[in-house]
């Protein structure tokens, strides 16, 4: 399969007067002139929010994967574009900035409340975009698949050994198996009354949509960490099939500093450079009142806004769906999490269901999406688990 790259650079509109600008329809004929991977080069100030949503629906769609890099800068709508990458690179020179949606407007008093009422829905689908790309997700490796998608990895590892010359190659055992990403049917269905429906205030419809994204978003979150694997994903604390136990607390309730220690160098040298934590919010909170034996904090706080904290030099995550600090259970992950890979079988998709339930005056909206996610390998991966009482 080849890869390909296309660059998205200068101004997104529907329309271009002097073909300098970023059209959906341009975009999708370069698009669709080739096909396996490809990396999406961006620097644009922005533009028009319903074009953008074009573009990053086509690269949401798109079979193969989508790396997008920033050279330059992804500001405005330009920002959600970059949301449709399965990896998104910056540059340590690239900016990416992201704002209100805003319009111009003139007219009476209820020709403003329109205006006011289309960037509340604007900033609403803009939002989910954002919402997709962040939690678990971020961290794993995306990869979106047409079928089902078998990962090839070593069993078993192959050794190195010294001969002398002319000496008879040794043959080693090392086996080699694959992983099968699969696809989990994942949805979320609601009803509400016509009249709820088209007589409320605040564009009930666009809010369903975007608390329909936050309960995929939250649901997928906790089976990438606790799934086990059955009508869901594997998760990364599964007990088989999940990470390595890399450091077991003397303690049932309480962490050491000396503990993270040994959690950080239990993960082998060529996966803590791209390494991070993953714990749940309460258990930073004990963390972060750790200290060393010179009695300095081993937390860092960060010195850019955005940017995580830090433990003993490492990002720090956290999720409402990490284990909280009990017997016997996982309180703390430390690894490299892109082999976690989440394979997601084409894209999510909104429904509105009119006539179902129009008997009885209701409507109903169903958001559906196919998901799988496996660790692919474990030794990537190390877990501090809490004593047993």
């Amino acid at each position: 399969m080849t890869e390909w790259t296309l660059f998205l650079n200068g101004t997104i509109a529907e329309e271009s007067w002097f073909d300098d600008d970023v059209t959906p329809q341009l975009f999708k004929e370069e698009l669709n002139a080739g096909n396996g991977d490809i990396t999406v080069w961006i620097n644009s100030p922005g533009g028009d929010c319903i074009a953008a949503a074009q573009i990053y629906n086509m690269l949401m769609e798109y079979k193969g994967n989508v790396t997008v890099k920033i050279d330059g800068i992804a500001a405005s709508a330009a920002s959600v574009i970059a949301m449709a990458g399965t990896k998104v690179l910056m540059s340590p020179v690239s900016m990416m900035m992201i704002h209100n949606p805003m319009t111009v407007a003139f007219g009476d008093s209820a020709e403003m409340q329109k205006a006011i009422d289309m960037l509340s829905s604007v900033k609403d689908s803009i939002i989910n975009a954002y919402e997709i790309k962040t939690g678990f997700r971020k961290l794993g490796r995306t990869i979106t698949t047409s079928g089902e998608r078998k990962i090839n990895i070593a069993a078993t590892k192959p050794a190195a050994a010294w001969i002398d010359e002319g000496e008879e190659l040794t043959w080693g055992d090392a086996k080699f198996a694959q992983i099968n990403l699969d696809a989990h049917k994942l949805h979320v269905a609601v009803k509400v009354t016509e009249e709820l429906l088209y007589d409320n205030a605040f564009g009930l419809e666009n809010y369903i949509i975007r608390q329909f994204s936050k309960a995929l978003a939250n649901a997928e979150e906790d089976a990438f960490l606790n799934g086990t694997g059955t009508g869901q994903p594997l998760g990364l604390l599964a007990t088989d099939g999940g990470a390595e136990i890399g450091v077991t607390a003397a303690s049932a309730t309480e962490i050491t500093a000396d503990e993270i220690i040994d959690l950080v160098y239990s993960l082998k040298r060529p996966y803590r450079k791209n390494a991070k934590f993953i714990c749940n919010d309460q258990t930073l909170a004990a963390i972060r009142k750790l200290t060393d034996k010179n009695g300095r904090y081993l937390w860092q706080d960060s010195v850019q806004a955005g940017e995580p904290g830090r433990l003993l030099g490492y990002e720090v995550y956290t999720s409402p769906y990490f284990p909280v600090i009990t017997a016997g259970m996982p309180a703390i992950a430390f690894g490299d999490y892109s082999y976690y890979n989440i394979g997601d079988r084409g894209t999510r998709s909104f429904a509105e269901l009119k006539e179902l339930f129009a008997g009885n005056g209701m409507v109903g909206f169903v958001a559906k999406e196919r998901v799988d996610g496996k660790l692919v390998l474990a030794e990537a991966v190390k877990l501090l688990t809490m004593a047993t009482v």
